[in-house]
């Protein structure tokens, strides 16, 4: 069993599933919970970089280098 400890890695677990849900945006598969206005403002938060309608493929890939970039501590 996995546990995910310290605020970082929380933060960083939050980010893994946005790109989730926007990977899923991608294929359309809906989410109740967050809408793909939503997922695109949270991933602006994330990369600092604004997205429009239809550049959830730009968002994923983004996070991802994101991801990259701050690994787990």
């Amino acid at each position: 069993m996995t546990v995910i400890t310290g605020k970082e890695n929380i933060s960083r677990y939050g980010v893994v599933a946005l790109r989730g849900v926007l990977r899923l945006n991608l294929v359309g598969l809906v989410n109740r919970g967050m809408t793909k206005t939503q997922a695109l403002a949270a991933a602006s938060r994330v990369t600092g970089k604004k997205y429009k309608r239809g550049q959830q493929e730009q968002a994923v890939n983004d996070i991802t280098q994101w991801l990259e970039d701050n690994p787990w501590t």
